[in-house]
């Protein structure tokens, strides 16, 4: 009798070492395609930030050249409307009419502190000094 249980518990040992072997195994398996998908993940994030850097450092030649031409569009049709304007009468229309929007933005009728730190830095701004000097649309 004390050797069928010798031999039970011996069985039921070799059992559990097995089932511990293969849990070992399935867990060493799956640490390893996590490790996969992290070094995947860390890469692919690598990736992504030199592009964002490249697309970064071109936005800013991109945005004026778009910004450029898109001014120069302006300008020419309001050349269309005003033959006899200059560059200066064009400047000092874009001054007035970015004044009255920034004077419109600065009523602050609801008052509070956010709209009145703007309004202040708005107004400390001083319109008598801006101007396009030396700027051309190649066509003057």
């Amino acid at each position: 009798m004390y050797k069928n249980i010798a031999i039970i518990l011996l069985s039921l040992s070799v059992v559990s070492q097995g089932i511990y072997i293969q849990y070992q195994k399935h867990m060493f398996q799956l640490s390893m395609v996590e490790l996969k998908v992290k070094h995947r993940t860390s890469l692919t994030k690598a990736k992504i930030k030199e592009r964002g850097k490249r697309l970064l450092s071109a936005l800013p030649v991109a945005g004026l050249m778009v910004g450029g031409w898109l001014e120069k569009q302006e300008y020419d049709e309001w050349k269309q409307n005003n033959p006899d304007g200059t560059l200066e009468d064009y400047t000092m229309e874009l001054k007035n009419s970015a004044k009255e929007v920034l004077d419109e933005m600065t009523t602050c009728s609801d008052m509070n502190l956010a709209c009145h730190q703007v309004r202040d830095s708005i107004k400390k701004f001083s319109w008598e000094n801006w101007s396009l000097e030396g700027f051309s649309f190649g066509g003057d």
